[in-house]
């Protein structure tokens, strides 16, 4: 995913075409998916603070995305009930 050109287009648009910006959030995300420390919380909230909200809600949703596609994302039952 981290290699996608369209990911890596995204990811330059969600920091303002910064590409120093782009550079650091792609190496900040490949040094935080291998670290088995960091949660998707903490690592979301570093985003937040330090690139974004727009750099922010990408890397949400890709997350949210590989979730879904891992078969790892369930629904809370009680969503439905009223």
């Amino acid at each position: 995913m981290l290699q996608d050109l369209n990911f890596r287009t995204a990811l330059l648009e969600s920091v303002d075409w910064d590409e120093t910006q782009s550079a650091s959030l792609l190496l900040y995300l490949q040094e935080s998916l291998t670290n088995i420390t960091k949660t998707p919380e903490s690592v979301l909230e570093h985003i937040f603070v330090i690139y974004g909200e727009s750099a922010y809600t990408l890397i949400k949703k890709m997350f949210v995305d590989t979730y879904i596609e891992n078969g790892l994302y369930v629904q809370s039952k009680d969503k439905h009930e009223h």
